[in-house]
């Protein structure tokens, strides 16, 4: 069978040629130096097989990377590309592009006092009673001793998603339209690239069922640092 995708991509810290195929049982994954790996069709399961030679540490962000993201999409559970903080109304998740400011705005509410998430990337699943986000992801850029999940409940409800855009002489915050806020998690969810038609399918559910139960906004902002406060009042609401 021809693969899902079959180019480099980002992996392991690192640009690898990354191959994924489909097949009734799971998943098959081939990152080049790192070995091949196996995700069952539940995503209950995840095998490994690098090469003895592979250095230990990358083969790790391999297991916690896509091969991790992938077994989780699976059970409906989906990492966004995001940083996220604890209001007292629930998370407040932000999605965007690499660099448009995910990392310095979650900081920077941290050291007013709300609690930090994530910071990389956070699963999220959306059920009949609301959306969730599960902490417990291993953030990478952490070491293990310093996980921003550490103490949190396992589950904890999304407030809002926020998707960051443009860098304005303004402060705009406001509710994106039925079809983008559904297109906002799809976008940002991670190693979609990796997903077969029927998993592409579902996800696209997801989407929708985010878009459905919390709100979705676009928030434009100056990217200086003096402003943060500014964009801290217009966003520590929402969701509320």
């Amino acid at each position: 069978a021809s693969p899902i995708f079959d180019q480099p991509a980002w992996v392991a810290g690192g640009e690898r040629w990354v191959t994924c195929w489909a097949a009734p049982a799971g998943y098959r994954l081939a990152v080049a130096g790192l070995g091949s790996w196996f995700v069952s069709q539940d995503g209950g399961q995840i095998g490994g097989q690098p090469p003895p030679e592979a250095d230990a540490g990358l083969v790790r962000q391999v297991a916690l990377g896509p091969a991790l993201i992938l077994a989780l999409a699976l059970r409906g559970i989906y990492c966004l590309h995001a940083s996220a903080v604890q209001l007292p109304q629930g998370v407040v998740v932000f999605v965007g592009e690499s660099g448009q400011g995910k990392s310095t705005l979650a900081q920077y509410l941290a050291g007013q006092g709300e609690r930090r998430i994530a910071d990389d990337l956070l699963p999220v699943v959306a059920t009949p009673a609301g959306v969730l986000a599960r902490p417990y992801f291993p953030q990478l850029k952490f070491a293990p001793q310093q996980q921003p999940a550490a103490g949190l409940a396992a589950e904890l409800p999304v407030a809002a998603v926020v998707r960051l855009a443009d860098d304005t002489a303004e402060i705009s915050l406001a509710r994106l339209p039925a079809q983008q806020a559904i297109l906002t998690p799809v976008h940002h969810t991670a190693a979609a690239r990796l997903f077969a038609p029927p998993l592409l399918a579902r996800q696209l559910a997801f989407g929708r069922a985010v878009a459905g139960r919390v709100p979705v906004l676009r928030l434009d902002y100056p990217r200086r640092y003096e402003q943060l406060p500014a964009v801290w009042e217009r966003v520590k609401g929402v969701g509320g």
